[in-house]
């Protein structure tokens, strides 16, 4: 199984813009958030107040979905599940930092959930490139996509 690991700088202080991170439908288990933590200056690495750690993501449909967290080296790292990746369209995710059996510190970031191909739901509104104001076969044949640039000959017709 093939995991991707998306590193995340969250910020504690909640001065610096929420991260954003890409996933799709059918990605539960194979996408892992490892959070790093500043504090709207620069990176935290002692995390020794802290005992454990949480993700709990708020699906676009309204539902919470909890996960728990590794910490190591300063960071916490958690696997999205497919629970999580339900639902697609705009969630949010907080690490949730604890210590001494309460909450000490969240961070929150955006997750963009794209749709499986197979969810029955419309495409992602990914925009189209812009017009050049060229005929679309004139333009793929100048950037060399389709044919090739040549000479035209015209076959009059006998009546």
């Amino acid at each position: 199984m093939i995991t991707v690991s998306t590193v995340v700088e969250l910020d504690l202080s909640c001065t610096a813009p929420r991260a954003r991170i890409n996933a799709k439908q059918g990605d539960g288990g194979t996408r892992q958030i490892v959070a790093r933590f500043t504090n709207g200056s620069g990176v935290i690495s002692d995390l020794s107040t802290v005992t454990s750690a949480e993700l709990k993501v708020l699906r676009p449909d309204g539902v919470t979905v909890k996960a728990a967290a590794a910490l190591s080296d300063g960071s916490a790292t958690a696997t999205l599940t497919a629970e999580m990746l339900a639902v697609a369209g705009r969630a949010f995710g907080d690490m949730v930092l604890y210590g001494d059996g309460e909450s000490i510190s969240a961070a929150r970031f955006d997750i963009n959930i794209m749709a499986a191909a197979d969810s029955g739901i419309a495409p992602d509104p990914t925009p189209e490139p812009q017009d050049s104001g060229k005929p679309a076969l004139a333009s793929a044949v100048a950037e060399g996509v389709v044919g090739t640039v040549g000479d035209a000959t015209k076959i009059e017709e006998e009546q």
